[in-house]
């Protein structure tokens, strides 16, 4: 079971607007041996209203760091901490740019990248961008199809609903072939689909884990459906942080559930930095605590 360390908005409980810190929280990271950090993203925000795992669960004015060029100033000052992306809204971005911005990362980073990708949930965010809300899923699909294509290094002609490549070339191609993507979201029968013909993993969210195991198995049947071995499929699944008594974060009451999610195919267990730690003078020493426990699992 690996460890991981997400980043979303609940930095600002931490760090404020101070993006700067994420350097150290990357270094910190690595010293402590977790396996990847991930950083989450909004574009903007709107009023929360459609949310859809109920209300809202953070103040809607905390900043979200940009993630492909926050990952890439971690690179910068690491060299084995995996780096992902937890999850991009992917049709936000034209897919040809979206293409170039990772190829580019994962070559920065040695290879480190693992890119999750989804729809998005946000009208608002669409509408910002001029893109119809009701496309985002076509669009996810052919900007997938774009990005496999771009990302061999060969020229590429390539029409779809909504991208048309003619006779184009991207280089360099990324260090990783093929560049791992995690599809987020519920693991619905389109879902597995699209993770077993285009991806590595998949990143639930807010699942029980009865759920989660019916999830996991529809995607590993999608995989054998296509000649993939479904062990090799990679699940990360968010951890909630426990508090004892004082407050203080609890690591034996909050990995727990980990034997029994190992047991139903989950591969990676994250944590959310604001959500687990309350003091920012209590980072590096959570962090070190976490990666701890972390080699516990393996």
């Amino acid at each position: 079971m690996k460890i991981s360390i997400t980043i979303t908005s609940e930095y600002n409980r931490l760090f404020g607007h101070d993006f700067t810190r994420l350097m150290e929280v990357g270094r910190w990271a690595e010293a402590a041996g977790i396996d990847q950090l991930d950083i989450a993203e909004h574009l903007l925000m709107g009023d929360g209203k459609s949310y859809p795992f109920g209300e809202y669960p953070a103040p809607l004015d905390d900043p979200w760091p940009e993630p492909i060029a926050a990952l890439a100033a971690i690179a910068a000052v690491t060299q084995t901490v995996r780096l992902g992306t937890g999850v991009l809204i992917a049709p936000l971005r034209p897919p040809a740019l979206l293409a170039k911005q990772l190829a580019t990362l994962d070559r920065i980073s040695n290879g480190r990248l693992d890119i999750g990708l989804a729809a998005g949930w946000q009208r608002e965010e669409y509408q910002a961008c001029a893109i119809p809300f009701a496309q985002r899923n076509q669009r996810m699909d052919d900007t997938v199809r774009a990005c496999r294509a771009l990302w061999t290094g060969e020229r590429v002609t390539l029409k779809l609903p909504t991208v048309e490549l003619d006779n184009v070339l991207a280089v360099p191609a990324p260090v990783q072939q093929p560049l791992p993507i995690w599809y987020g979201g519920a693991p619905t029968p389109a879902t597995a689909q699209r993770i077993a013909e285009f991806g590595q993993g998949c990143v639930p969210l807010f699942l029980p884990e009865d759920a989660l195991a019916t999830g996991i198995a529809l995607i590993g049947e999608a995989f054998a459906a296509r000649g993939r071995d479904p062990a090799t499929l990679q699940v990360r699944h968010q951890l909630f942080a426990q508090f004892d008594a004082d407050g203080r974060l609890d690591l034996d009451a909050t990995f727990a559930p980990v034997e029994r999610l190992a047991r139903i195919g989950v591969t990676m267990v994250s944590l959310g930095l604001g959500w687990s730690i309350r003091d920012p003078a209590d980072v590096e020493a959570t962090i070190a605590a976490i990666g701890a426990w972390g080699r516990k699992l393996r």
